[in-house]
């Protein structure tokens, strides 16, 4: 399969720089910022979906390490013993060894409207179940002065129609 090259205006990677209209950038000023073009940001946003699967993956693996569950081969019913190893231990008194139909009860309860007939549902219940087992790094939020000034002249403004 071939795949068609975009060519002109479009195809080419275009650079800006954000200036007010009254000001040249001089020699010391930073460089110009680079726009990217449609392919580099198609390239740069599939390698990011690519990491971020391989984690995902990751992180499945290690659950089912975690729980002892052996991989067969076939995900479906990997997923659905992992999802019911998991809800034994959770859940303790839903007596889920006598009846292991009642896994699709967890469904509603972890907010999913998926009913347990594909894989993806039981990767999902698996997920939300595991929420609190892998701890994530929050990101701190550092407030910038221009969103103070902007609440300080918003308060203003407040006061002022009082």
């Amino acid at each position: 399969m071939t795949r068609r090259r975009r060519q002109g205006q479009f195809g080419k990677a275009t650079e800006a720089a954000f200036t007010p209209y009254n000001l040249v950038p001089g020699p010391d000023d930073p460089s110009v910022m680079k726009v990217m073009s449609f392919e580099e940001f198609s390239h740069l946003q599939t390698k990011e979906i690519v990491r971020i699967g391989a984690k995902i993956v990751e992180r499945f693996e290690q659950l089912f390490r975690l729980y002892c569950v052996a991989r067969t081969g076939h995900d479906f019913c990997d997923f659905k013993s992992l999802a019911l190893e998991m809800a034994m231990e959770l859940f303790p008194d839903f007596r889920f060894k006598a009846d292991p139909d009642l896994i699709e009860l967890l469904f509603p309860l972890y907010g999913l409207l998926a009913n347990g007939t594909c894989v993806f549902d039981y990767q999902l219940l698996v997920t939300r179940m595991a929420d609190g087992c892998f701890s994530v790094k929050k990101q701190p939020y550092q407030s910038k002065l221009g969103i103070q000034l902007a609440l300080l002249w918003l308060l203003a403004d407040v006061e002022l129609v009082q």
